[in-house]
């Protein structure tokens, strides 16, 4: 084995030598340009923030004081505002990821925080059909948490 502190390096060692050093020169450049495009949030800054998002517009009606059955047309007309809120938001992910059945369930449960049991009667199905749709949109929105 060669004792390279004691020996000089041959040329085919230098040129391997300065390869690596240039490949490692590349990769932390390569890694500083990522870094730099990267921007950090900062809550703690004690900004003020105002929401320039104006929901009036989008009248989702009360359905607590008439607990009715929603027909199929009711809750066609909450899936599309539900769909026009999203798009404004720019949720395109979670629009596509939720289906009819679970928009329904993040609206009254989510959005409107209504009792599991209204919201059953609401959508005429069982308690279990409306927890497993809600385990199922939880599942969705912490996927999409950690992606974007």
């Amino acid at each position: 084995m060669k004792d390279y502190l004691k020996e000089p390096l041959t040329e085919d060692e230098k040129r391997e030598i300065k390869g690596i050093i240039w490949m490692v020169v590349r990769n932390c450049k390569h890694k500083i340009n990522k870094i730099k495009d990267k921007v950090e949030l900062v809550d703690d800054l004690g900004l003020i923030y105002n929401d320039s998002y104006k929901f009036e517009y989008l009248e989702f009606g009360d359905y607590r004081d008439s607990l009715t059955p929603l027909t199929e047309s009711d809750k066609t007309d909450i899936v599309n505002k539900l769909n026009t809120l999203m798009d404004d938001l720019t949720l395109f992910e979670l629009k596509r990821a939720l289906t009819f059945n679970e928009k329904l369930v993040f609206f009254f449960v989510f959005m409107e925080k209504y009792k599991l049991k209204n919201v059953q009667f609401l959508l005429s199905v069982d308690r279990k059909t409306i927890y497993n749709r809600q385990k199922s949109v939880e599942a969705k929105i912490e996927f999409f948490k950690e992606v974007f």
